[in-house]
């Protein structure tokens, strides 16, 4: 058996063996969860707020997502409306339970027919609230 190969099931096997829950570093889930190591940020990742923001319009434009700038959270259901109106879509959707969505102004837009739950298959827009925005890639976490 080559060393190289003998050397990588060793280290699985020592990987396998039951034992105190303490990882590579010797260090338990709870320690590594209270002080993370800091991961590795690629430089398309790092850059000033702004430069962020732009960096994810532009990954995400580049992924086929469609982009709206607002001012503030109110402005929303206007720009639901238009799109929708934009995109051939109707004025149905299904709204994902969320405080932050419940609280904007849709009464503002008496045109939308909105249910609020999970999106049914049949059902062609979903609005929902994300987490994050990654620059490096455009991705929304939802």
């Amino acid at each position: 058996m080559s060393g190289a190969r003998e050397d990588i099931l060793a280290r699985l096997r020592t990987a396998a063996r039951p034992g105190d829950g303490r990882g590579p570093a010797g260090r338990l889930p709870g320690e590594r969860l209270a002080a993370p190591a800091a991961n590795l940020i690629p430089a398309r990742g790092r850059g000033a707020h702004a430069d962020l923001i732009t960096r994810f319009i532009d990954m995400a434009l580049f992924a086929g997502a469609t982009m709206a700038r607002l001012g503030r959270p109110a402005d929303v259901p206007g720009e639901v409306a238009a799109f929708l109106a934009r995109e051939g879509l109707g004025d149905e959707l299904v709204m994902a339970p969320d405080g932050g969505l419940a609280r904007m102004p849709w009464s503002a837009r008496p045109r939308l027919v909105i249910r609020r739950g999970n999106p049914r298959p049949d059902e062609r827009v979903a609005v929902t609230p994300v987490f994050a925005g990654i620059a490096e890639t455009g991705t929304l976490m939802v």
